[in-house]
């Protein structure tokens, strides 16, 4: 039985070859449609290895792809968060601006208020200003007691009444 399909195997092969031949010998010489590019090649059947090698392209090729699908995406997320920092980077440095400029006019009011404060300034401002004289005694007032309150008057009063 082996044998048989051994036989017709190459039986099958040969049948094959035979057409190829033919078909091939035909096409020769005639020009070819723009439309049957593929009439004029000639087909064969793959043998083993060569499936198995076009299987194994196939993968690589595949594996190739996604590759590089991994390294596009690994690149824009990259372009991506360096676009990220340096925009983080202007906030901050705009916030470093804003900080120093603050810390300057702090300075200037902190200066003006102590030359506000200063004692020499506020005597000449009363003197020149506002016409102020200085006294030529100063009398001290020692403290009296101001005696029972109205309201406490009015609460013994109503006392007595009742």
């Amino acid at each position: 039985m082996a044998a048989r399909a051994a036989g017709a195997a190459r039986t099958d092969e040969e049948a094959y070859r035979a057409y190829r031949d033919q078909v091939g010998s035909e096409t020769r010489g005639r020009p070819r449609s723009a439309g049957s590019e593929r009439a004029g090649r000639s087909f064969r059947v793959l043998g083993e290895r060569e499936l198995e090698a076009r299987s194994t392209r196939r993968h690589v090729a595949r594996l190739l792809a996604a590759s590089l699908a991994v390294v596009v995406m690994a690149l824009l997320g990259v372009g991506a968060s360096q676009a990220l920092i340096a925009e983080r980077q202007l906030h901050l440095d705009t916030l470093q601006q804003q900080l120093t400029s603050a810390v300057a006019t702090n300075q200037r009011l902190e200066l003006s208020r102590a030359e506000l404060d200063n004692p020499a300034r506020i005597l000449s401002v009363a003197k020149l200003r506002l016409k102020m004289v200085a006294p030529a005694t100063v009398t001290y007032l020692s403290p009296v007691d101001p005696g029972p309150s109205v309201a406490s008057e009015v609460a013994a009063r109503a006392h007595t009444h009742a």
